[in-house]
């Protein structure tokens, strides 16, 4: 091993950091590649996200609430349409894509007319976190794009909008191997690709956690405008995903490296409106999707009021065989609406690499136990809520077993869970060929998620030469008709 270290000595020459940002630029050509290759709105809720987005480009901050319907609001007649040209794929994994079909739906433009239209899911986020969809949503409206341009300049400028952040992240905060895998792997790359939440919410994430390490790092050093990105960051992220309220913690604890008070005034500061807004959004969001039995604040008092109930459903939920399974594939990827699978084979490949990379990223000096005991337990915290926030909205009351949980998830508590383990101060390992080792395994990670991505991404969506063929006729014909008439009008 010695002997090995001082072959390798020449890679201290290159810091973690410079590995961070090669990998993001290498990230944002591996989305773009993906992303010819997912049709518009197949991220599982898609359709409510872009609808969020685009009444967050009109100023809508909370979702309006018709008696009898689910949350929603007035988007343009041209976008509904272009929803309807993709809303046959979803949970249909035997349905192709035409050439067709994709040149009709380009052909539809922004209308100027109204409809209501439901978005249930999205009425908890607070929207500033879909800036990014909502600029490229307006900017194409009023460029007269056409809606599928505007879409398409959308998912773009959420991608450099994932790619700004993890670089100021990375810069920050030099990010360990295991991260940068959890970043790559097919789930994580596929949300990245869409006009989604997750992508840039997860971006997000780890600019808090890089923030709030550099800060424990400097201590009474640190640059005071860290702790106003850490307070924006964690508010964005809180308020748009409720499973990591916890990570506030991370502001106020910030206090106990600077021994600033305005560290626990900025705590207050996002405490406050964060709670706020949850108290808001529980208020004014109706989802008639599914029928629970009681109201979202009478099944919260409910667990509340007997912890024992929750616990035993919580682990019942968590034993369950069927359930493990899910989440592990559902964690690496099961793309599309939940209707696109890897070989099983295929998913034990991505967790022996994602192992190999924890073990070159895992770190036990020096001993910030502090640091980890507070990462600890928002990683903790949230898979917990994430269970609670889904048995009290999307599961009939009363429970014996929870709904609508994914692997997906998991994967933000896994990243702060990743910061435990690998937390150290200084630039690199002290063997140096774990760190060669770990970059050969992210190298191959990447590429190996990649081609694997895209290759089930091509076979789910798109005909094979051999069905071309085959299919001489135009298919689907009297949708195409309809489509058609949607895109003349």
């Amino acid at each position: 091993m010695t002997y090995l270290n001082k072959r390798l000595a020449v890679f201290k020459k290159v810091p973690r950091m410079e590995v961070g940002y090669v990998f993001v630029v290498a990230l944002f050509l591996s989305s773009l590649y993906t992303a010819t290759k997912i049709p518009p709105f197949q991220s599982p809720d898609e359709f409510d996200h872009i609808k969020r987005a685009y009444l967050l480009s009109k100023g809508t901050l909370i979702l309006d609430s018709p008696e009898g319907m689910s949350s929603g609001g007035m988007i343009d007649s041209g976008l509904a349409s272009y929803f309807a040209a993709y809303d046959k794929y979803p949970f249909a994994p035997d349905r192709k894509v035409s050439q067709e079909e994709i040149d009709l739906a380009s052909g539809i433009q922004w209308m100027g007319v109204k409809q209501f239209s439901t978005a249930p899911g999205t009425g908890y986020y607070f929207p500033i976190i879909y800036a990014p969809q909502a600029t490229g949503l307006a900017v194409g409206e009023f460029l007269g794009m056409s809606v599928d341009a505007s879409y398409r300049l959308a998912r773009l400028l959420t991608l450099l909008a994932v790619c700004f952040l993890l670089l100021l992240a990375f810069k920050l905060y030099s990010p360990p191997i295991i991260i940068m895998a959890l970043l790559i792997i097919p789930m994580s790359l596929f949300q990245i690709s869409s006009a989604s939440l997750d992508g840039i919410s997860t971006a997000f994430t780890i600019l808090a956690l890089s923030v709030f390490l550099r800060i424990a790092i400097d201590k009474e050093r640190s640059n005071p405008w860290l702790l106003l990105l850490l307070s924006i960051s964690v508010f964005i992220i809180a308020s748009a995903r409720v499973h990591l309220a916890l990570m506030v913690l991370l502001v106020y604890g910030s206090f106990f490296y600077t021994k600033d008070k305005k560290n626990l005034l900025a705590g207050l500061a996002v405490t406050v409106p964060l709670l706020i807004w949850m108290l808001v959004a529980i208020k004014t969001t109706h989802d008639t999707r599914i029928t629970t039995g009681l109201s979202t604040t009478s099944i919260v008092s409910y667990y509340f009021s007997h912890p024992l109930t929750f616990l035993q459903v919580f682990l019942d939920t968590l034993t369950n065989g069927s359930n493990q399974l899910f989440y592990a594939h559902s964690f690496v990827g099961i793309l599309g609406w939940l209707d696109t699978t890897f070989p099983n084979h295929v998913y034990t490949y991505f967790y022996t690499l994602l192992f190999l990379a924890c073990v070159c990223s895992f770190s036990l000096k020096p001993f910030h136990w502090s640091v980890r005991t507070l990462l600890l337990v928002c990683a903790a915290g949230s898979v917990l809520v994430i269970f609670l926030a889904l048995l009290v909205t999307w599961t009939p009351h009363p429970a014996t077993i929870i709904h609508g949980v994914q692997g997906r998830y998991f994967l933000i508590p896994a990243i702060i869970f990743a910061y435990t383990i690998s937390f150290r101060e200084g630039p690199i390992a002290k063997f140096v060929f774990y760190r060669v080792f770990g970059i050969i395994i992210l190298t191959f990670l990447f590429f190996f998620s990649t081609h694997r991505t895209t290759q089930l991404l091509q076979k789910r969506y798109y005909p094979s030469t051999k069905e071309m063929h085959e299919s001489q006729a135009v298919p689907r014909g009297s949708e195409l008709v309809a489509l058609k008439d949607r895109a003349q009008q």
